[in-house]
């Protein structure tokens, strides 16, 4: 999935959220995830969805992948920046 089309998904669900409908806001997370389960921008929206529906164990569980993908990107760099 292109760039430009992950984020016009992300900000569709994102209103969906923002109306109410959270079980349609998650199944457009999930398909954008299901290409790039480490997009931290649509993580985060996911988890904030989770919120918003009182689905706060759910919500936990995205934010804890926010943060192990954010520690992947460190370590990335770190290896890189040693390497070069």
């Amino acid at each position: 999935m292109e760039n430009k089309e992950k984020s016009r998904l992300n900000n569709e669900a994102a209103l969906y959220t923002l109306e109410g409908n959270y079980l349609k806001a998650s199944e457009i997370f999930e398909s954008v995830l299901s290409s790039d389960p480490d997009d931290t921008a649509v993580l985060f929206n996911y988890g904030f969805n989770f919120l918003q529906w009182d689905k706060t164990a759910e919500a936990v569980d995205v934010f804890e992948k926010i943060s192990a993908a954010s520690e992947k990107r460190l370590i990335i760099r770190t290896v890189l920046c040693i390497s070069s």
